[in-house]
């Protein structure tokens, strides 16, 4: 198990003014789902359903597929364990910079793993894998591809299998991957989460959508019970209510968050097509020095970028939070730089 993701606030002992560590949409209406939820307490002295089919069935029925093209998941991390898991011993290609669990669930299980560099990646470089796995929006860039770029690749190649993360899809206006497209298309997998775009990753709920024949070999690796029953019904609540959140207003603050930063000598916000960001540091400065001057001097929570693949001491990643937070964070920065 890798260490040193976002949200790690809990390692401090501590409530913060404002967290920008992790790639969350900002909690709203939250109200009726803890309604909800704690109507339905009574769930917990029962066992959940064995793999979430209630769940299952509602998502299925939603994106025109069937039952047995979903895998449901504790988180979508959960997922792309399952599936490297069930690929042990293949050769895995990563883009990169990107998620680490790619990359470690692949090492855990014997995978031969090489890299491919996202822009390499974009400019028609061939990953030498016969598995490929992509995070589309990426983590921790925000850079994103389009659906139709997406397609002419995996079926312009379909002996290679594309493991497609679509955790951050609902933070981006680029349209993503149909879901129903693992029906025609063998060699997709598609990843996703049911909680970011709602602001409670703690309640652990994802899926995994492939081809039947996929499904039933992941189905082998997964544990029973994996889902609680507190997430089931917080997944079929967020279905029915069809709570939207507003995208344009987001990713608008997105844009004014990043303006301000890049009005700081020194400071350059990277470009982004999501709510999250990277920020380049000069040379001279430390990622790491940075996040722990932010803690103790301003109770400030943001994610050190140093650990990503092909990144350094001078990023940190940043995600949009409310205006007034982020001007928080502007100050403090602004103030840190002077130093």
């Amino acid at each position: 198990m890798l260490h040193g993701h976002g949200d790690d606030g809990y390692r401090y002992g501590r409530e913060f003014k404002a967290n920008f560590s992790s790639n969350v949409w900002l909690p709203t209406r939250l109200e009726a789902l803890r309604d909800h939820l704690f109507a339905r307490f009574n769930c917990v002295t029962r066992y959940p359903e064995a793999a979430g089919e209630s769940l299952e069935s509602m998502i299925a029925e939603i994106q025109g597929v069937r039952v047995d093209n979903l895998l449901m998941c504790n988180g979508a991390t959960a997922g792309i364990y399952t599936v490297a898991h069930a690929l042990h011993g293949r050769r895995s290609t990563v883009v990169f910079p990107t998620f680490s669990e790619y990359e470690d669930a692949c090492r855990v299980n014997g995978h031969a793993l090489d890299f491919l560099q996202w822009d390499a990646f974009v400019a028609g470089a061939e990953p030498e894998g016969d598995v490929v796995w992509v995070c589309n929006p990426d983590n921790p860039t925000g850079a994103a591809l389009s659906a139709d770029w997406l397609r002419a690749r995996i079926d312009g190649r379909p002996g290679k299998l594309w493991v497609i993360d679509q955790a951050y899809m609902d933070f981006c206006l680029e349209p993503a991957l149909a879901l129903k497209e693992v029906l025609t298309r063998p060699n997709l997998i598609l990843v996703r989460s049911k909680t970011k775009r709602f602001g409670i990753p703690g309640l652990r709920l994802g899926y995994v959508a492939a081809s039947a024949e996929h499904i039933r070999t992941l189905a082998r690796f997964s544990p029973p019970w994996s889902l609680n029953v507190m997430a089931i019904e917080a997944g079929k609540f967020l279905l029915k209510d069809r709570f939207e959140p507003v995208l344009a207003e987001y990713l608008a603050e997105t844009q004014r968050f990043r303006a301000a930063l890049a009005t700081i000598p020194g400071v350059e916000p990277l470009p982004t097509q999501t709510g999250y960001f990277l920020v380049r540091l000069p040379a001279d400065r430390d990622s790491t020095q940075l996040k722990n001057d932010l803690i103790e001097q301003h109770d400030i929570l943001i994610r050190d970028a140093a650990n990503f693949r092909g990144l350094d001491h001078r990023y940190v990643r940043l995600a949009t939070q409310k205006p007034e937070h982020n001007q928080l964070l502007v100050e403090a920065l602004r103030a840190w730089m002077a130093e």
